[in-house]
């Protein structure tokens, strides 16, 4: 049960890193720079960005993050 609380957690938190990321191209932040930025605690904004990672959406360059691709999809 704590297993699928976390997960909606993470989700919850998902969602607005997702907006940001895709309404300011280039966006380019760290871990700290995130958690400042959605007001989170380092835990929870480590999950979602290795969340992120994992599914393909977000790429880690050293200790910053960048969306994985521009969003077009190839003809």
């Amino acid at each position: 049960m704590r297993d699928s609380t976390l997960a909606c957690e993470d989700r919850k938190i998902c969602a607005p890193i997702i907006v940001e990321y895709l309404e300011m191209p280039g966006l380019s932040l760290t871990i700290p720079q995130a958690c400042r930025m959605w007001n989170i605690d380092r835990d929870l904004c480590t999950r979602a960005f290795e969340r992120l990672v994992a599914c393909g959406f977000l790429k880690q360059f050293g200790s910053s993050f960048i969306r994985a691709h521009d969003g077009r999809i190839a003809a």
